[in-house]
């Protein structure tokens, strides 16, 4: 019987929520970054925008997503902490 009021558990679950904002974010700022990118682009192929900022901008969308996976990495690491406080972490190796 798993304790929910468990100091263990109470943590797992702020982790949690805090990577899944986090997650949200991350997925806003590559949308950002691609408008960026898309904007930079096509000031380039226009010949108004120089090509250090359309690399600059390429370069801020590749952090954008890198970003992206580590938190997404978090947000499962997360996961598994609240599975570990609920007990369920056997059930994962028995599937």
């Amino acid at each position: 019987m798993v304790d929910y009021f468990s100091k263990e558990y109470a943590d797992a679950i702020i982790q949690y929520n805090n990577s899944y904002s986090a997650v949200i974010r991350q997925e806003e700022n590559i949308k950002l970054a691609e408008e960026t990118y898309d904007v930079t682009l096509q000031g380039y192929r226009q010949q108004v925008v120089p090509l250090s900022d359309l690399l600059m901008s390429e370069s801020g969308l590749t952090e954008a997503r890198l970003s992206y996976y580590n938190v997404l990495m978090q947000l499962k690491n997360a996961e598994l902490g609240v599975r570990k406080a609920k007990g369920e972490l056997s059930l994962l190796i028995e599937n």
